[in-house]
């Protein structure tokens, strides 16, 4: 583990300046161990029979949305510039079914756009979203893009980064590549970031610390593995000559 870092397991598109908070915001929803561990396990138990959860953001994005609305969260997109938007609430049986009223807009965005925003009473946090699989567009997106990313999210306290990356792309630029061939490292991955894929536990979350362009950051790992099998079965069968299909669920934020 890169020195000067701390880890633990516990049980317990604008860039972000560029979006500002209206004057009845009613400032930032806490978010700290708890509330990872928390979003994670929730996401991991929702999606563990979705083969293509980082195929395209916008597909994990819908995994997302109903994750926060099944744990009680509000939902509204920051992007329109409208000075009223819609927001949904949890409804439906297990509270993950959006009811979706028009309300005032809490966040503003100068340009471009955040990926979403959580509310729960009257403050809010604003999301970044990410995904990398090993297959399809989204695969050879640049790192450099990635940690420009995190570098953002880390100067900006109102945000989240939240990501899932698949088994293959995350040990190519987390320093345990196995095969040969694909891409190569370069000094943009991200070695000194993520702990290799098997320091990450399943059904458990891994806090770590972090320093990236010069601001400290916490995140929290949670690895998952995927049904292949139809939902309530973990992993491949035994005579299937293969290991399990894993995926890497990250939330990250500035440490304060």
């Amino acid at each position: 583990m890169p020195a000067g870092t701390n880890a633990r397991h516990s049980n317990q598109r604008a860039t972000p300046a560029e979006c500002g908070a209206s004057a009845s915001s009613g400032g930032l929803l806490a978010w700290g161990s708890t509330q990872s561990n928390e979003f994670l396990e929730r996401l991991d138990i929702r999606t563990r029979c979705d083969p293509l959860l980082a195929h395209q953001e916008g597909h994990f994005k819908v995994q997302v949305l109903r994750t926060a609305l099944s744990l009680g969260y509000r939902i509204q997109e920051p992007s329109s510039r409208a000075a009223r938007v819609f927001e949904a609430s949890p409804s439906g049986p297990d509270g993950s079914w959006p009811h979706w009223v028009e309300t005032d807009r809490v966040v503003r965005v100068a340009n471009g756009s955040c990926d979403l925003m959580l509310r729960r009473g009257d403050r809010h946090l604003l999301v970044e979203l990410k995904c990398r699989p090993d297959q399809g567009s989204k695969a050879q997106a640049a790192m450099r893009e990635l940690r420009g990313d995190l570098e953002r999210v880390g100067q900006d306290g109102r945000f989240v980064f939240l990501s899932v990356f698949d088994e293959k792309i995350y040990r190519s630029f987390s320093g345990g590549k196995e095969e040969r061939r694909g891409r190569k490292p370069s000094d943009s991955d991200l070695a000194d970031v993520f702990p290799a894929i098997d320091s990450v536990p399943v059904d458990d979350v891994l806090e770590i610390t972090r320093t990236i362009g010069g601001i400290a950051m916490r995140f929290w790992l949670r690895r998952q593995l995927v049904d292949e099998l139809g939902c309530g079965s973990r992993g491949v069968e035994e005579d299937s000559g293969r290991g399990p299909v894993q995926r890497v669920l990250v939330l990250g934020r500035k440490n304060s």
